[in-house]
């Protein structure tokens, strides 16, 4: 394991097997008779290494006292955390990744203009990806705006809604997503069988967040009203 290294592990493993599955992707055996966190910070030492932690939220616990440890013993250690929950620990800096920039329904600009905003262009890209024919024209380009803006430019949520792009053309994923909340989920949660565990997750996760959203939205309609 070289200095500068960047690692990536998934916690999504049994809180027991956490520390043992961090020690495996960084390459690391454990010693008889010593605990596996010590292996880890032993090989570790004080090389220059960013570990990266992705989906603590499922293990927030066993992540977070993993992350103090490493960080007491390991002097050029750093650690990035990707979780929908904050690790709270000493030094931990949070950085809320903020919504895409979104194009406005009511002053919609031309088809090729649309692209300069960071939702569509995200739209667009994985919908290509998922159907190689697929393009942004003057025809669609309203629809694709709606689903942006339907989907409140949350990054997860766009990509989900492009991937249906393979059976449904953009207009119907828009009028869908303009449905009832139950259409909606089922919309955002269908895809491969075959897929990770662990994208199945982040279908769900994202499509529930996006029915919070339109539930509260729909709540302060009707406050207003």
């Amino acid at each position: 394991m070289s200095d500068d290294a960047a690692c990536l592990y998934s916690a999504n493993a049994d809180s027991d097997q956490v520390t043992r599955a961090v020690a495996k992707a960084l390459g690391v055996s454990e010693v008889a008779a010593e605990r596996c966190t010590q292996s880890i910070i032993d090989a570790l030492g004080d090389k220059t290494l960013l570990l990266v932690l992705d989906n603590c939220e499922h293990l927030i616990k066993p992540s977070a006292q993993l992350a103090v440890e490493l960080l007491s013993h390991c002097p050029n250690l750093q650690i990035l955390a990707i979780s929908r929950e904050p690790l709270n620990i000493p030094g931990e800096i949070l950085w809320q990744t903020p919504a895409l920039s979104l194009p406005d329904l009511q002053q919609l600009p031309q088809a090729d203009r649309l692209m300069k905003y960071e939702c569509v262009r995200l739209l667009v890209e994985r919908a290509v990806a998922s159907q190689q024919s697929f393009h942004l024209t003057a025809e669609n380009a309203l629809s694709v705006a709606e689903i942006c803006v339907r989907l409140d430019g949350m990054p997860l949520a766009v990509e989900l809604a492009a991937a249906r792009v393979k059976i449904l053309a953009v207009e119907e994923i828009s009028a869908r997503l303009a449905g009832a909340l139950g259409a909606r989920f089922a919309l955002l949660t269908q895809g491969s069988r075959t897929a990770l565990p662990r994208h199945q997750r982040l279908r769900t996760a994202g499509a529930h967040t996006t029915l919070q959203r339109s539930r509260k939205i729909t709540a302060d309609e009707a406050r207003c009203c």
